[in-house]
């Protein structure tokens, strides 16, 4: 994917070194600002100058959508390198109190696995979870096993309805970032806001379209009529169900960890593009992606380099089954596969999560 070879060669090349925003963590050579477009339409963004954990991608994207801010279904799906150690450092800081004795990390790690689970073992807080599905809203224990949460705004469902009534409006933003509320969650926003664009499909393109997903003899057959003019073929594109827009995603980050969260991040957002694309009934466009604080760690330097010196392979596809989704709550890990992946070895790297 030469768009983050580029990312690394710009940091690499003119980043700034920086002592560590917070204690525990590498020193940072960053660049402020960095923008990327990937065309959707041209394959999927997943990284294959190394090998990526695209099934840790799609659980944690499901997981966010559904409003969930507990490790429990990331942790019993094997999903154990993205959020955990924030959640034990959260632990730590908010939830050990309520602990009758402060646990190391294999003890609190192991406490996921039972089923009888307080609260404080897995609980994130307000993240990304929360602010999309329920913003604004209460939190409100009821016991171990059970939250509540008073109504909030759920910007995702709102976020579709608007795509399907309104597609050339401008109010198509879904934020993460409660100023309120940045120190109630394990970790502060990153990926912090995400704005969508409609934009329409003109008709030679959209008969492509109904040519490539299964309406080609009925496409013949209205072809074959004479005096078939510009409006009437979008009448007839229309009358088939055939989409009318391309649906353009521009993500902000605040903070991002070029190695290790970049190419998750690009990965999460065009899944994220492809999902609401297929329940407001549109095309996934492109992808804008927006990083302000561009860094790399001190600690994976040679991981970056060692990319440079790969070269990047064919991207892969996404395919959706959606034929049961009604909403987003609908969407499960069994819907979406990854096809014609190849990629380069992986390459291992700390996670700096400081104290």
């Amino acid at each position: 994917m030469k768009q983050y070879l580029e990312i690394v060669e710009e940091v690499l090349s003119k980043g700034v070194w920086k002592d560590p925003a917070r204690e525990g963590m590498p020193k940072t050579l960053s660049r402020f600002v960095i923008s990327k477009r990937f065309d959707l339409q041209e394959g999927f963004p997943l990284l294959t100058t190394k090998k990526m954990f695209f099934r840790g991608v799609v659980h944690e994207l499901i997981w966010f959508l559904r409003g969930d801010t507990c490790l429990h279904y990331l942790h019993k799906n094997g999903v154990h390198k993205f959020w955990h150690k924030d959640g034990y450092k959260y632990y730590l800081r908010e939830l050990a109190k309520n602990d009758t004795k402060i646990r190391t990390y294999e003890e609190w790690f192991e406490a996921l696995d039972d089923k009888g689970y307080a609260l404080q073992f897995g609980d994130l807080g307000k993240i990304y979870s929360h602010q999309w599905r329920r913003f604004g809203s209460g939190l409100k224990v009821v016991n171990s096993h059970n939250v509540e949460f008073d109504t909030g705004v759920d910007q995702i469902t709102n976020l579709i309805e608007d795509i399907k009534k309104n597609p050339y409006g401008r109010y198509k933003v879904v934020t993460a970032w409660n100023p309120g509320e940045i120190q109630s969650c394990a970790l502060p926003p990153c990926h912090m806001l995400f704005q969508f664009n409609c934009r329409p499909v003109d008709t030679k393109e959209r008969t492509e379209w109904a040519w490539n997903n299964g309406l080609k003899d009925e496409y013949k057959k209205a072809a074959g009529e004479k005096g078939k003019r510009t409006h009437e073929w979008e009448e007839w594109l229309d009358s088939k169900g055939v989409p009318g827009f391309y649906l353009d995603c521009a993500l902000t980050v605040r903070s991002n960890d070029t190695f290790l969260g970049m190419p998750v991040n690009i990965a999460s957002y065009a899944l994220l593009t492809m999902i609401i694309a297929e329940l407001a009934g549109v095309i996934p466009g492109e992808l804008i992606y927006t990083a302000n604080d561009v860094h790399i760690y001190e600690n994976h330097i040679e991981q970056v380099r060692l990319q440079q010196a790969r070269k990047p392979l064919k991207l892969p596809t996404v395919k959706l089954s959606s034929e049961n989704w009604r909403c987003v709550d609908d969407v499960t890990f069994d819907d979406i596969s990854l096809v014609e992946y190849e990629s380069h070895p992986p390459i291992e790297g700390d996670l700096s999560v400081g104290v």
